[in-house]
């Protein structure tokens, strides 16, 4: 039986709580840093991937779950950012 078949495994590759802790701090500070800060953003989404890619099971789970919410929180930013910008260009024109 492979580690895909046996239901133990993925039991057996699950962090310890205080690195679960330590991923958690740092997916939401992937989100408020996606959010108030974009570079810093972009290289912990970038973090995350990579941690998602370098291991399996819940962890891979919280990786990439926080890179997932990070890069949404940053695309959401960086769009209403965008529109708001052409919305003031747009009324400053017709002024």
């Amino acid at each position: 039986m492979t580690d895909i078949e046996d239901p133990r495994a993925v039991a057996s590759h699950a962090p310890a709580g205080w690195i679960t802790a330590l991923i958690v701090v740092q997916g939401l500070a992937t989100i408020v840093a996606s959010v108030l800060f974009l570079p810093a953003g972009g290289a912990l989404i970038l973090a995350n991937v990579i941690g998602a890619t370098a291991t399996r099971g819940t962890t891979r789970a919280l990786f990439a779950t926080f890179a997932i919410t990070g890069a949404v929180a940053l695309v959401c930013v960086l769009v209403f950012g965008f529109q708001s910008s052409v919305t003031q260009e747009v009324s400053v024109v017709r002024q």
